[in-house]
């Protein structure tokens, strides 16, 4: 649907700039889901990017599997991508399915982000 929506809006060069990764192939790519196995594919993709001098805007669908640990897990995971693109030129949305995110993972989810945003708003969120 996202494609559908950009080929509408972009040039067919714009396009070719456009990459798409599944994100089960790309959160569960080595079997598991692993802040530091994560961020390393991560950095593969965006890195050449980056030294092209490209901007880079990701977009970001974060699944998991059991609920066993997964707070820590993300939490880990968010602290790991917070400092990763303290010193680099990329906007990236971390989006979650807010039935499966307790307030408490909420809570720790924004301490990570600037911003939070909802099917119907957008608000800066305070530190």
């Amino acid at each position: 649907m996202i494609q559908k929506e950009l080929e509408k809006t972009l040039t067919p060069k714009q396009i070719e700039s456009v990459h798409f990764i599944n994100n089960f192939d790309f959160y569960f790519w080595n079997g598991n889901f692993y802040p530091e196995t994560i961020l390393s594919k991560f950095s593969d993709i965006v890195t050449p990017l980056i030294e092209k001098d490209n901007s880079v805007r990701t977009w970001g669908h974060v699944e998991w599997g059991s609920q066993e640990e997964l707070e820590e897990t993300l939490e880990k995971f968010e602290i790991e991508v917070d400092q990763m693109l303290k010193n680099v030129k990329v906007i990236t949305v971390c989006a979650y399915n807010a039935e499966r995110v307790s307030d408490d993972l909420k809570d720790k989810l924004m301490r990570y982000h600037d911003y939070f945003m909802t099917d119907e708003d957008v608000r800066l969120v305070e530190q």
